[in-house]
């Protein structure tokens, strides 16, 4: 809701710098300085004031959801596309995010390892697309190689060959990407960031399993957290730039554990019962 509330505050400020016009966003209300982490550094900053914009809204922090193996079938199972079903299994054995999956190159697919049962899967960022603006096939982490089951990579080999080279013949599609719309009216376009949400959507509303893309990814990363990858190597997995962004998911499988031990000493007293 505040990104909706941030978006209109700048329209309103071009408008107001261009036009003149008044801007009812503009009030704002006196806060003291945050608290620092450095206090000495900033120890002149100790009682001063700052503005705060009054149209702001408490949000809770809603955590990172985790997806149980009974929830992945169900959501799997109610795939009504296979497009979607192999998305979703991309997003969960690989933990890429949604932008790059919807970035998927064709190229990239393919068997390179036959006696494998892991593939590599390298990830490519399309220059030419991020030169035009394209809004959605943005890449964090820029190019990276990312590890795929080698049955998940012979599903999508298969599914290009029976499905995405015959919309290219009909479309005559000017692009690569792997993951396109199969709707008539915008047969063979990539993928949006909104369509992919409206599938999760009607899944969750069908089964009751209500998701976002990115659940898949923090389901990846917490299991490897409980398997005990260490934390470069997860933090080379999900391609983070920060490792305090690959430290909570070790946090999450740490209060797991810490749970499981509590749980005998608390039935030894009676506490609890199985």
């Amino acid at each position: 809701m505040n990104r909706i509330i941030s978006s209109i505050k700048d329209f309103y400020k071009y408008h107001e710098s261009l036009h003149n016009i008044n801007n009812p966003f503009k009030n704002t209300h006196q806060i003291k300085n945050p608290a620092r982490v450095n206090s000495s550094f900033f120890a002149h900053t100790k009682n001063s004031l700052t503005t705060s914009s009054i149209f702001k809204i408490k949000e809770f922090d809603r955590g990172i959801r985790v997806l149980s193996k009974e929830q992945i079938e169900t959501i799997l199972s109610a795939c009504t596309m296979e497009r979607d079903r192999l998305l979703f299994e991309l997003l969960l054995f690989t933990g890429m995010r949604i932008g790059e999956a919807l970035s998927l190159d064709i190229n990239a697919i393919g068997i390179s390892k036959i006696a494998s049962c892991v593939q590599e899967l390298r990830m490519s960022s399309n220059t030419e697309d991020h030169q035009k603006g394209s809004h959605y096939r943005q890449q964090k982490s820029g190019v990276r190689d990312l590890f795929i089951p080698t049955e998940l990579m012979e599903k999508l080999s298969d599914y290009y060959e029976r499905i995405w080279l015959k919309m290219y013949e009909t479309k005559e599609m000017k692009h690569e990407y792997f993951f396109v719309s199969e709707f008539h009216n915008n047969l063979g376009e990539p993928l949006s960031y909104q369509a992919v949400w409206e599938r999760c959507r009607l899944i969750g509303k069908k089964t009751g399993v209500f998701f976002t893309p990115h659940d898949f990814r923090h389901t990846y990363a917490t299991i490897l957290a409980r398997n005990k990858v260490s934390m470069h190597k997860l933090r080379k997995l999900l391609g983070h730039t920060h490792i305090a962004s690959t430290d909570i998911y070790i946090q999450i499988a740490d209060k797991e554990q810490i749970v499981e031990d509590l749980i005998p000493f608390f039935e030894s007293y009676g506490v609890i019962h199985e």
